[in-house]
């Protein structure tokens, strides 16, 4: 168990509540200050805050003094505990990644093509046939998680052939990710376009977290072109007893019944799947039934937890290894 503390000697707070995903609680004056313990079983890191109310019973959040901060746009700062065997990835020292970006207007089935980001790596010619990464909430995993830089490291290890990276973003995720059936076709017609300026070896692979996640295991099951499918903490949701806090979602209910397909029909080809999820978030459990649903169907599924919740820095940190051997033995299998 860990406690974490807000120190409150002159008692300015009537109240202290750790704000902190499925552990926020209410924290326990003690020894001036304010405490609450959290079981760290499946936690190797823990973003958090303090959210106080004085006796005026104004609200507002803290960061705790004693621990080091992560910024988490759009939604605010936060505190990070971190376990004493918690370590950053390796390739994160890596050099700075070689490559360009270019901006793309592609082709769509939506009121608007789609813009997306393609990254390169150095001496990657725009005629030499390569592999594809089609990354939804791009520019989070370019910013965030830094997934050009581990792409980088990845090529010029030798682990990964040199690939691009489409980096797509979704000006109405929300609706857009979430069983929308025109987003799934505009992707597919934006490959279609991308193809022809950029030669694809085949077996492309695409993926995403939480509602990215989704829609990229829709893509996989629809696409004969998708030979990799990599998911983060979809959000495969369902219509179960302990599902019923997402039931408020605007789009709930067509993804419960998108769930219940890719977990039941027969895929009309097989692409390989892997997939993440943080031990600690609420969404691990549905995750866990999707892949055994699937590879009860005869597919392929790769799935790993780690010790986290539903943030980018779990999804950086649980790229490797499911990610690479992923894309290894999808592409290199077909030279």
């Amino acid at each position: 168990m860990v406690t974490l503390r807000l120190d409150d000697p002159d008692r300015r707070w009537t109240s202290v509540r750790l704000d902190a995903g499925p552990f926020s609680g209410p924290a326990r004056r003690r020894a001036g200050g304010w405490e609450r313990t959290v079981d760290e079983t499946h936690l190797v890191r823990l973003e958090y805050n303090f959210e106080v109310t004085d006796p005026r019973g104004r609200r507002r959040y803290l960061l705790d003094p004693h621990a080091p901060t992560i910024g988490n746009p759009p939604y605010g700062d936060k505190s990070v505990w971190q376990r004493a065997d918690y370590r950053e990835p390796g390739w994160l020292r890596a050099a700075d990644p070689k490559g360009r970006l270019r901006r793309l207007e592609l082709p769509s089935h939506l009121a608007q093509p789609l813009a997306v980001d393609l990254w390169v790596p150095r001496g990657l010619s725009d005629r030499r046939p390569a592999p594809l990464l089609w990354v939804h909430d791009g520019t989070d995993y370019r910013e965030r998680a830094q997934l050009s830089r581990w792409a980088a490291h990845h090529v010029g290890t030798g682990l990964l052939p040199p690939f691009r990276i489409v980096y797509a973003d979704a000006p109405r995720r929300m609706q857009w990710y979430s069983g929308s059936e025109r987003y799934p076709r505009s992707v597919r017609c934006a490959l279609t376009a991308l193809q022809e300026q950029y030669p694809t070896t085949p077996r492309i692979a695409v993926m995403g977290a939480s509602l990215g996640g989704l829609t990229s295991m829709v893509l996989g099951a629809r696409d004969p072109r998708i030979g990799a499918v990599f998911s983060q903490s979809g959000s495969f949701f369902t219509r179960l007893a302990h599902d019923r806090d997402n039931s408020g979602f605007r789009w709930y209910a067509r993804i419960t019944r998108l769930v219940d397909v890719l977990g039941t029909a027969p895929a009309a080809h097989r692409p390989l799947i892997g997939m993440r999820c943080g031990e600690a978030e609420g969404n691990y459990r549905n995750n866990l039934r999707l892949a055994q649903r699937l590879e009860a169907n005869g597919a392929d599924v790769r799935f790993v937890g780690h010790p986290d919740l539903h943030n980018w820095t779990c999804w950086r940190d649980s790229l490797d290894p499911t990610l690479s051997t992923l894309l290894r033995d999808t592409w290199i299998a077909v030279g």
